[in-house]
C-alpha cells in the first residue's frame, strides 16, 4: 500500500493512516455487501489521516465513492438517493428505505457536510437520520454531539439496519481498532515530545 500524509514523519499506511507497525489492513478479508451506499466525499477529506472512508471501502469494496465537486457542479448521485444527515426536522430512516432506496453519507467536517446538505436539499434530495437507539458515542473525531460520527461508523450502522450483521460488526470493530491505533500514536507522540523537552532541559 502506498504511503501518504506526512512525508517527513514516521511512515503510515495509505488506507488506515496508522503507523505501519500498527496497521492490519493486509490481514483483512474483503466482505461483499448488498447495501446500496455511496460516500459523497468533500475534496479536503482525501488526504486526511483520520478519514475513515478508506477503511470502509477497503473492507467493503462494494460501497461507492463520489467526489463532491462543489455547489455549481452536477451531482453524480441518483435522484432517488436519500442523504444520511442529522439536520433538525429530518425524518428517521425506515427499515424498508434502507433496502429499497440508494443511500449517501456526506463525508466531510460538520461544516462541510452542512454546506453540502444545504446545496443538495436545494436540488431536491431528501434526507434521513439514524434512529436514536443506534447512535453510539464513539467516533474517530470527537464531538460534543454523538450523531456527528465518523463516516465508516455510520456505514456500519446502515449495514446493520440492512440485516448485514457480519459486515456491520466487522466494520465497527475495524473503526474501533483504528481509533485505538490513533490514540496509541498520539500517546507515543506525546511521550517522544516530552522526552525531547527533558533532553533539552538537561542539555541546554
Amino acid at each position: 500500500m502506498r504511503k501518504i500524509f506526512h512525508p517527513d514523519a514516521k511512515p503510515r499506511c495509505g488506507t488506515c493512516g496508522l503507523h505501519l507497525e500498527l496497521c492490519e489492513c493486509a490481514l483483512l478479508e474483503p466482505i461483499a455487501v448488498a447495501l446500496d451506499l455511496t460516500f459523497l466525499q468533500h475534496r479536503d477529506e482525501l488526504g486526511k489521516s483520520t478519514n475513515t472512508v478508506r477503511i470502509a471501502r477497503h473492507l467493503c469494496p462494494d460501497l461507492g465513492l463520489v467526489p463532491w465537486e462543489g455547489r455549481g457542479a452536477d451531482c453524480a448521485l441518483a435522484p432517488a438517493t436519500l442523504l444520511l444527515f442529522p439536520a433538525e426536522g429530518v425524518p428517521v430512516l425506515g427499515p424498508d428505505e434502507v433496502r429499497q432506496r440508494p443511500l449517501a453519507i456526506l463525508d466531510g467536517t460538520w461544516a462541510q457536510a452542512s454546506r453540502m446538505f444545504r446545496v443538495l436539499e436545494g436540488k431536491g434530495f431528501q434526507a434521513r437520520r439514524l434512529p436514536e437507539e443506534l447512535i453510539h458515542t464513539w467516533q474517530a473525531r470527537r464531538s460534543g454531539r454523538p450523531e456527528r460520527m465518523s463516516s465508516a461508523h455510520a456505514a456500519s450502522l446502515l449495514l446493520g439496519l440492512n440485516g448485514e450483521t457480519h459486515a456491520a460488526q466487522a466494520l465497527s470493530r475495524l473503526v474501533e481498532r483504528v481509533g485505538e491505533g490513533f490514540q496509541q500514536m498520539r500517546g507515543l507522540g506525546q511521550r517522544e515530545k516530552s522526552g525531547r523537552q527533558d533532553s533539552a532541559i538537561k542539555n541546554p
